[in-house]
């Protein structure tokens, strides 16, 4: 199934299928809001989520209407008010155009990142191929190395690890920084890393990893994999390994082996403790596990916001009530002081309107009184936003020498939520203190190894490799220790 419901069907290695990858969605990842189409309209629908956005641009038509329609009469220009209004909905255009560009280039940065593809052909039969991660389909055999991220989910099939086991963090997925254990398909690990007697040949990683490559090139081999799932615990498929000769019927004998959570490396997680392992990928893009928990960028309104917005309502109530009140006296008045002459030396005060007296003047004072909203706030508050922003980044105190990371700030509009945080809750130590805990000195078959002091790391690294040295036994002690030590 191409599309992307139920069970899907991929053939890699000898089998690949160079229209595989085509059935299903690309591996590129888009976190921004807004494209140059849907960016008008949007931030648009957005900024009029402010009420007062939304009040002065309905002052700004009645205003228009009153001057045009006659319906009511009304002294202020639609332009003093829907001027102002343009320019501020322009400055809060910007800044919103400005964030969004940092997650477009944020994207890119992702998309672009090089990956290790093996290709079928060549002069030995296989070949890697640098690709981006934009560039991967559904099908393709990734190498990934120590350190590395994984650009999309795959199903490892060898690993430099014993039997195939290699270990991942998926801190970026679930926050926890202990190891995960995964494995390779063992039929394929043994396929791959093993000689025809069915011994171990491994000697160190790259003549492994060599070997293991070349020996796709005559792997038939399918994975039948689930349709696209959230859960990053849990996964159903099934491996078909066929022999390397043909029945005259067809593709020749297919065994099965199934394939739970620990043969899925996720897109996100960080192979570690590992040289290198190479999977296939069964999903891309928007169904990876990641993609699949990650919900569209929201239009966030901060806290003060929302209490400017109440404010705002108690604002235009008191506007109703004086206008009211205004038209209720005027009513009640105006046949007394449309005689004085002062006040219309041309001659009678009444002006012809549409609509009745009590409705229209109404809408003459409820213009009047605009100005009791105050235009300049939202102006005032994306000024300050911006200004708080600037100074986020450029604080020395929140920067990271360490990992040469400094504060970031995604969104300007929630700079201001930084002081309002009433309550924290943490699931675990470490969350938001730093736990640092360096290796200072360790026992190894009855020998004591660095020493316990100020200086920073382990002192005791020239010894220990020279006792792995000395003798077998020692060595193999050694070896178990950092073992143990590593996953633990």
């Amino acid at each position: 199934d191409g599309g992307g419901e139920g069970c899907r069907v991929i053939p890699f290695a000898a089998l690949h299928d160079e229209g595989t990858g085509r059935r299903f969605p690309g591996n590129t990842i888009k976190t921004s809001k807004y494209t140059l189409l849907s960016f008008l309209p949007l931030n648009l629908l957005e900024q009029l989520r402010k009420a007062a956005n939304t009040y002065f641009l309905l002052i700004s038509l009645l205003m228009l209407l009153g001057r045009r329609s006659g319906l009511f009469t009304t002294s202020v220009d639609a332009i003093t008010t829907l001027g102002p209004l343009i320019l501020m909905m322009s400055a809060s255009a910007l800044l919103a155009a400005m964030d969004d560009h940092r997650r477009h280039q944020a994207d890119v940065r992702t998309n672009s990142q090089q990956a290790r593809a093996i290709r079928m052909g060549g002069k030995h039969g296989v070949y890697l191929d640098t690709v981006t991660w934009a560039d991967i389909t559904v099908g393709d055999i990734l190498v990934v190395k120590g350190e590395e991220d994984l650009p999309a989910d795959l199903v490892p099939l060898a690993s430099s690890g014993a039997d195939g086991v290699c270990y991942v963090s998926t801190a970026n997925l679930d926050g926890e920084t202990n190891l995960k254990i995964k494995s390779a398909a063992a039929a394929v690990q043994s396929m791959l890393c093993t000689d025809g007697d069915g011994g171990d040949v491994r000697a160190d990683a790259p003549p492994l990893l060599n070997q293991a490559v070349e020996g796709l090139s005559t792997l038939r081999a399918t994975v039948e994999a689930e349709a696209p799932t959230k859960s990053i615990h849990a996964f159903n498929g099934t491996l078909l390994l066929q022999s390397g000769q043909a029945t005259p019927g067809g593709e020749g004998e297919a065994k099965r082996y199934p394939l739970c959570a620990d043969q899925l490396l996720l897109r996100g997680t960080q192979l570690k403790n590992t040289a290198w392992c190479f999977g296939v990928v069964v999903y891309t893009g928007r169904e990876t596990r990641m993609a699949k928990n990650s919900s569209k960028t929201p239009m966030k309104l901060a806290n003060l916001e929302h209490v400017v917005n109440r404010a705002m309502l108690i604002v235009l109530g008191t506007q109703a009530i004086l206008s009211l009140l205004s038209d209720v006296m005027y009513c009640a008045t105006k046949e007394s002081f449309e005689k004085y002459w002062y006040l219309f030396p041309s001659g009678s005060g009444k002006t012809s309107i549409l609509l009745p007296d009590w409705i229209g003047y109404w809408f003459t004072f409820f213009i009047l009184y605009c100005n009791l909203m105050p235009i300049s706030l939202y102006a005032a508050m994306e000024v300050c936003n911006f200004a708080q922003a600037y100074f986020i980044k450029s604080d020395l105190g929140m920067y990271d020498e360490e990992q040469d990371c400094p504060a970031t700030v995604r969104s300007t509009n929630l700079c201001h939520e930084l002081g309002q945080v009433s309550y924290v809750f943490s699931d675990k130590t470490g969350t938001l203190t730093q736990n640092v805990m360096e290796l200072k000195r360790i026992s190894v078959a009855g020998r004591i190894f660095g020493e316990v002091s100020e200086n920073r790391g382990f002192t005791g690294a020239e010894a220990l490799a020279a006792a792995r040295r000395e003798s077998r036994a020692s060595g193999e002690a050694a070896d178990a220790f950092l073992e143990v030590l590593a996953v633990s």
